[in-house]
């Protein structure tokens, strides 16, 4: 008889050597702490360093992983679909595996959505610095466009922790379109208009040190205004 998963959680993987082997360790010391029959899918979207070898390795050694290894990059939302349509839990969600947001938040999120809630989505709370000014600036400028192109009233759609009713989300998977960043505020807003039942759930954000950020300044606060922009005209099709 196969065994029913309680929880899904999906890892995204790029390039995490540097800080993979301490990250898993911390998540599953957490989860085998829980009442929940847990799996972890680790899906690795082309890394080019020692990544998708460390994935193998504890996937021999822990009968709780399965794992995937792309040939070609997919983007962040495409590995987040690709986990989702895969994973056995009734409850199936991703954090970002650098752990920015604590693996604590995986059960706050999780009772959310045995109490009823439909999605989770993380809201990051962080204290201004001065040296991470460009953040601050992009996430204001990205909120507030939001806010005002898509009427939307989320604070904060790309924090890298949302959790699911796996049944409930699936539909709505194959009407995404985007594959890529844009992905995270696209599924809130098609939920949001599925009239599903969303929860945002405040989380300290403590950037880690150990791992280079990807974030590039410019072409990446162009590319979100950009899809903004575009996204708007669905959304007055998801109107009607």
């Amino acid at each position: 008889m196969e065994k029913i998963i309680d929880l899904s959680l999906i890892l995204p993987c790029y390039n995490e050597e540097s800080i993979f082997k301490d990250s898993m360790q911390t998540i599953t010391q957490l989860l085998n702490k829980t009442k929940y029959n847990y799996e972890i899918i680790l899906i690795d979207d082309q890394s080019k360093d020692n990544t998708p070898n460390l994935i193998k390795e504890i996937a021999k050694i822990n009968p709780n992983i399965e794992y995937r290894l792309h040939t070609k990059n997919a983007g962040r939302g495409g590995v987040v679909m690709e986990g989702l349509k895969i994973a056995r839990g009734k409850i199936a969600g991703y954090i970002d595996i650098d752990l920015e947001v604590p693996v604590e938040n995986i059960l706050s999120h999780a009772l959310a959505i045995e109490n009823g809630y439909e999605i989770t989505y993380a809201n990051r709370i962080t204290k201004f610095e001065w040296h991470n000014i460009h953040r601050h600036i992009m996430h204001s400028i990205y909120i507030g466009l939001q806010k005002f192109l898509l009427q939307t009233k989320f604070n904060d759609t790309n924090a890298g922790c949302k959790f699911f009713n796996r049944e409930k989300i699936l539909p709505i998977l194959n009407e995404c379109k985007e594959t890529h960043w844009f992905w995270d505020t696209e599924i809130l807003i098609r939920s949001y208009f599925h009239n599903l039942k969303l929860k945002e759930l405040p989380a300290l954000y403590i950037p880690n040190s150990h791992k280079k950020s990807t974030v590039k300044k410019m072409s990446d606060t162009w590319y979100f205004i950009k899809k903004t922009m575009e996204f708007r005209k669905i959304i007055n099709q998801l109107k009607q």
